[in-house]
């Protein structure tokens, strides 16, 4: 049975191709006439909507002639609005099989860049609730004072199978793809840029997972995510994430960031992370440090047996440095207990930094506590880290091996386990050097045994440890 598919020249309704009139009237009437779907065409020229649209058909497609029709958007939002009032197209829950191609969308409204203004945008371009079966593809949508494009759902109702590709989302407030409790995104060989403002970090996403969501089954892969005023991709709580093969420049606080009280089985590999040297923080107080990649559960949760496994992989980060803050290229955010943590063979160029890798919190070891930590085949170069370089802590098993390590400024220990661990430690077949070394209490070289300056830990139990055949600034250890 061959399907057939009613097909709307927007400009059959009346609409003007010269940005001289309002459409928002005109696009309800053709979405009206589509009883059973359709698609709605937008031929090259400009297209003035006044009015937020509320969209309740399914089986829609809305497509242009690329950056040659260009719908804009000048609503202003009120006090009473929400996110669902004031957005351009806002979509009725359970809305499926959307299709948007070959649009360029721009809001000329109020921005909100001022600081303390986070949040106050309500207008996105593209708004949808509970949805399925939704696909985006080279469209550019800029200067939306909330997102380009934002996928909610809800707890009890996920949205699914949503794709955002090739699209050119840049200079909006918060995010260029927003999304919570959803199940199956794919936000692939996107430019995802300049998102926030210069005047206040609190947002500026390439993508984010909502905090308050869930996301599951997540794809994010090919995307350049640069130059975003707070992260470049943001995950937060997913669950089955790929991060991969990404291009992350410029952007301030994070570049790729996975963490949440449930995140799980999250994959980052071979991305490419670069130009985030600061000297100063730009948004007094606000940063007082940067991450590379920052992953893990935050805050942990209550009597969790589930376990949490993290891959972090073949990613680069060149010119990564805060003269005067915390920088942190790999940080993870300890909850751990259960689970493992890889990150090997990434490729590290480094300025100024507090510590390569830093476990950011402990809980006390006990006989529940099954994690697996593995820091092998990395290869880095570090001008001046301020603390022990790879800082761990409540392992159960914990291999440093197969590492090659130069820093011009130290401090030992190379390794420190600051917690009350009992697990099993490797340290093998290491490369170390450190041109200028210290302590921390005093910055003077003290009469320490070659091990000592490889390993320290405060904890008063004496557990399993093979610390062999490792070098350290030249000599066999």
């Amino acid at each position: 049975m061959e399907i057939t598919y009613n097909v709307i020249n927007i400009r059959e309704f009346g609409a003007s191709p010269n940005g001289d009139s309002d459409c928002s009237g005109i696009f309800k009437k053709a979405e009206e006439s589509l009883t059973n779907g359709g698609i709605i065409f937008f031929p090259r020229g400009e297209y003035l909507f006044e009015n937020p649209i509320r969209v309740n058909r399914s089986n829609l497609t809305l497509i242009g002639e690329g950056r040659q029709s260009r719908i804009i958007y000048t609503y202003e939002q009120t006090e009473e609005d929400n996110a669902t009032t004031a957005s351009l197209f806002s979509f009725e829950d359970y809305i499926c099989d959307i299709n948007v191609k070959d649009l360029y969308l721009e809001y000329k409204g109020e921005y909100f860049d001022e600081a303390q203004k986070s949040y106050f945008g309500k207008v996105s371009a593209f708004y949808f609730g509970i949805c399925f079966d939704v696909a985006f593809k080279n469209v550019e949508i800029t200067r939306f004072n909330s997102n380009a494009i934002a996928f909610m759902g809800s707890p009890s109702d996920y949205s699914k199978r949503l794709k955002v590709d090739k699209c050119y989302l840049h200079h909006n407030r918060v995010a260029g793809v927003l999304y919570g409790y959803v199940d199956g995104i794919s936000i692939t060989n996107n430019n995802l840029e300049y998102h926030g403002s210069k005047y206040d970090g609190g947002t500026g996403y390439g993508c984010a997972g909502s905090s308050g969501g869930i996301p599951l089954n997540v794809q994010i892969i090919g995307n350049k995510a640069s130059f975003n005023y707070r992260k470049g991709i943001d995950l937060h709580a997913g669950k089955k994430a790929v991060i991969e093969g990404n291009i992350c420049e410029g952007n301030v606080l994070c570049a790729i960031y996975a963490e949440g009280r449930y995140a799980n089985d999250i994959i980052v590999t071979g991305n490419m992370i670069t130009n985030m040297s600061l000297i100063d923080t730009p948004y007094p107080p606000i940063y007082k440090g940067i991450e590379g990649i920052g992953f893990g559960i935050y805050g942990g949760v209550k009597d969790d047996t589930e376990e949490r496994n993290f891959v972090i992989s073949e990613n680069e980060l060149l010119n990564f440095s805060f003269e005067n803050g915390s920088a942190v290229p790999f940080n993870c955010y300890y909850g751990l207990h259960r689970g493992s943590v890889q990150i090997k063979n990434n490729i590290l160029n480094l300025g100024k930094v507090a510590t390569i890798v830093g476990f950011n919190g402990k809980g006390p070891h006990t006989e529940a506590c099954k994690n697996n930590i593995s820091i092998t085949g990395n290869q880095i170069k570090c001008r001046e880290c301020t603390y022990s370089p790879f800082l761990v802590s409540s392992f159960d098993t914990y291999d440093f091996s197969h590492n090659r390590v130069e820093i011009e400024k130290g401090r030992y220990p190379f390794i420190a386990s600051p917690g009350d661990d009992n697990g099993a430690l490797i340290c093998t077949y290491n490369n170390l050097s450190c041109s200028e070394l210290h302590t921390y209490e005093d910055n003077t070289d003290r009469s320490s045994s070659e091990v000592e300056k490889i390993f320290r830990d405060s904890g008063k139990i004496d557990y399993p440890r093979i610390i062999e055949k490792n070098i350290l600034n030249g000599k066999v250890i």
